[in-house]
């Protein structure tokens, strides 16, 4: 039991660690694309949807501390957006249908919105800078247009990765019995 939980901590850190790099590396360097989509909330939502709390709150943390650890100058601005965004997505676990993918889509379109206001707040509203319509309009809006087109192209795959997890949990915990 043991061995399988570690296999599937192991595996949704190897999916947070590629959307990380496919986030930071590959995407920027496109020239065409003005806008990267933010991955690592497309990863937060599916994983929070498709096994609940718990795993949302995980993927959650691993998100932020390698955001917080590789671009933030304190430890947890990324760490507890994300371990919210994760839990709070996690917790409509029950709503979801593998099939369906309008609640995917609202989840990371309301997700990304919710961080855009958080980095708004927290970075330019405290130091006196309000005006954000200008930041709704050519930050938050844009990025999370593009999040969420990539959003329903990731899903699947995710959705398909998460369904091979529990896949081998119950063939390893129908073979003891």
């Amino acid at each position: 039991m043991v061995q399988l939980k570690l296999k599937r901590f192991l595996g949704v850190v190897l999916v947070i660690v590629a959307g990380f790099l496919l986030q930071n590396s590959i995407l920027p360097a496109i020239r065409w694309m003005i806008y990267v989509p933010n991955i690592l909330v497309i990863i937060i939502c599916a994983f929070g949807l498709c096994s609940g709390p718990y795993y949302g709150m995980l993927a959650g943390v691993v998100c932020g501390l390698l955001m917080d650890s590789v671009f933030g100058y304190r430890i947890g601005f990324y760490s507890l957006v994300f371990l919210y965004m994760g839990y709070l997505n996690g917790v409509c676990h029950k709503y979801f249908f593998y099939d369906n993918l309008l609640i995917p889509t609202i989840a990371c379109g309301l997700s990304d919105f919710g961080l855009g206001c958080y980095i708004f707040v927290l970075h330019f509203l405290l130091r006196n800078r309000m005006n954000f319509r200008f930041y709704a309009m050519n930050m938050i809006l844009p990025e999370m247009v593009f999040t969420i087109l990539t959003g329903l192209i990731l899903f699947r795959i995710i959705i398909k990765i998460n369904a091979k997890m529990e896949e081998l949990e119950k063939r390893r915990s129908t073979k003891f019995v």
